[in-house]
């Protein structure tokens, strides 16, 4: 497995792991990123 592909895979997870976080959270995937951010 070459560099870049690992690199997207662990990206990918991370991005599905903030989703479903959201998702516990009761925030919409489609929020504005300050919702997420919790300002």
């Amino acid at each position: 497995m070459d560099t870049s592909t690992l690199l997207g895979e662990l990206y990918q997870a991370r991005f599905d792991g903030l989703k479903a976080m959201a998702q516990q959270h009761g925030l919409s995937k489609a929020g504005p990123v300050e919702a997420l951010r919790g300002d």
